[in-house]
């Protein structure tokens, strides 16, 4: 695909993110004075496997029925099935340059343990869970949901890492011959390519 195309696509994808997280908030009184960044649906709408998940087991646990009253059935897809879509496409659609894999499951690491501080600091405040299912659970429950959310999160991350390989192959390798003529530019003095500079 064309980098107009690309760019196409992803100003297409920004404003659908736009659209649901002005949409959303205005559907209902769970939204209402900033709770809805209590919900990670609507930080990065990707978690399809969590949620239905947790959803065909018992939806009670995490999206209870009162709540099709309150979001079409359109919507929920939106929030929670869509996004196997677009992780897709964006796997084919261009190779992505994955940083060092301590650093990314370290930034993973970094992001989980401040949404969980975020949650422990919502029970704290108003004595209610954000997901009914972390009611049911026990301290030393909640340490081994947390703890396997991760490892889920992070399992999906190495996955991810290893389709854009098996896509996209080594970045080294993907221009050779573009690599080659940097390399005997007078312009570019260095002997190798950059595995960054191949994704723009």
């Amino acid at each position: 695909m064309t980098r107009t195309s690309t760019c196409a696509y992803h100003f297409i994808l920004w404003n659908w993110y736009i659209f649901l997280n002005v949409y959303i908030p205005q559907l209902g009184t769970i939204f209402q004075d900033g709770a809805q960044t209590k919900y990670l649906t609507l930080f990065n709408l990707f978690v399809f496997l969590a949620f239905w998940t947790i959803f065909l087991y018992d939806r009670e646990l995490v999206y209870p029925k009162f709540l099709d009253g309150m979001f079409p059935v359109w919507l929920n897809h939106a929030m929670h099935s869509f996004i196997l879509l677009f992780s897709l496409i964006e796997i084919i659609l261009r190779p992505h340059h994955y940083p060092s894999r301590k650093t990314g499951l370290t930034l993973l690491a970094v992001s989980s343990v401040g949404y969980i501080s975020r949650i422990l600091w919502l029970h704290s405040k108003t004595g209610q869970w954000v997901y009914p299912m972390l009611a049911r659970l026990s301290p030393v429950g909640l340490t081994a949901f947390f703890f396997l959310s991760y490892i889920s999160a992070a399992s999906i991350y190495l996955l991810g890492e290893r389709l854009n390989h098996w896509k996209w192959g080594d970045a080294r390798e993907l221009h050779p011959n573009l690599c080659r003529r940097k390399a005997e530019s007078p312009t570019f003095p260095h002997t190798t390519c950059s595995p960054a500079f191949l994704f723009y």
